[in-house]
């Protein structure tokens, strides 16, 4: 069964720019590969640095102490670093996902 929501001008608008907001990053930030890394995109023409961390990684968040998993890595050309989406668990509370750079994490 199908529902009907209706929505103000109001929510729309907070709906679509919470939307842009998460989405929000260079387009130059890429995921490569672990087998890319340290190489060139030919495609591109950018050499590819190491990544400190690999997805599967079980680091540490520097500034609560939680634990987390790396998920995914990317690469931004803009910012020359990388950015690492993190599935943090805490000890209490429940499991969420996090962006972040390497200054902001520490290996377990």
């Amino acid at each position: 069964m199908k529902k009907i929501v209706r929505l103000t001008e109001s929510d729309l608008t907070r709906i679509v720019k919470r939307v842009i907001n998460e989405r929000e990053f260079s387009p130059n930030r890429i995921k490569y590969g672990k087998s890319m890394r340290g190489g060139m995109d030919s495609f591109k023409e950018r050499r590819i640095p190491n990544s400190e961390f690999d997805e599967g990684d079980v680091v540490v968040m520097s500034d609560n102490g939680h634990i987390g998993t790396v998920l995914n890595v990317m690469f931004d050309h803009d910012d020359q670093k990388f950015y690492y989406e993190v599935r943090v668990t805490p000890e209490r509370g429940n499991p969420y996902r996090r962006e972040v750079t390497a200054d902001e994490i520490e290996s377990n």
